[in-house]
């Protein structure tokens, strides 16, 4: 039992890892198409931090608040990038 929670602790750490780095590392274009899907919908964008290694609960606390008050924009902008054939399969990807 003792593995699955580990197993599901470490998946979980992976995500909010890909997040920030899709939210830090995301070209300006990106992240100007995204901070304008957030407009549309009236959601002020909340900046996803980082996992911190010394207040790991305290810090993914945080960086589930801020996805879940962004989750409206991210899925805006996400479904349709991740369909829109005029992108590179890698962009794509990178979204």
């Amino acid at each position: 039992m003792m593995l699955v929670a580990c197993s599901e602790v470490n998946h979980f750490k992976m995500f909010i890892q890909k997040s920030y780095t899709l939210h830090c590392a995301s070209p300006p274009k990106n992240r100007r198409a995204l901070g304008t899907c957030a407009g549309e919908l009236g959601i002020q964008l909340l900046k996803i931090g980082k996992i911190l290694d010394v207040r790991w609960v305290a810090s993914s606390l945080c960086i589930v608040r801020d996805m879940w008050v962004n989750y409206c924009a991210l899925y805006a902008h996400f479904m349709p990038a991740s369909s829109d054939q005029k992108l590179k399969s890698k962009e794509r990807a990178h979204l």
